[in-house]
């Protein structure tokens, strides 16, 4: 019986991993997008990058 416990608990944080890794994805892309389309107002500038890490700008 235990082990059932302990199975079902792996399941959960699995889960909330897997959730996790699709905010991060989301805010990622809405970041890129965001971005990308204030560089592209501003002319001769190049597009700043997102990484998984945070923000990189080319300068």
């Amino acid at each position: 019986m235990p082990s059932k416990i302990r199975e079902e608990q792996y399941d959960r944080m699995e889960r909330r991993v897997d959730n996790h890794d699709h905010r991060i994805g989301a805010l990622e892309v809405t970041v890129r997008v965001h971005v990308g389309e204030h560089e592209r107002s501003k002319i001769g500038r190049p597009l700043a990058q997102v990484s998984k890490f945070g923000l990189l700008a080319s300068c």
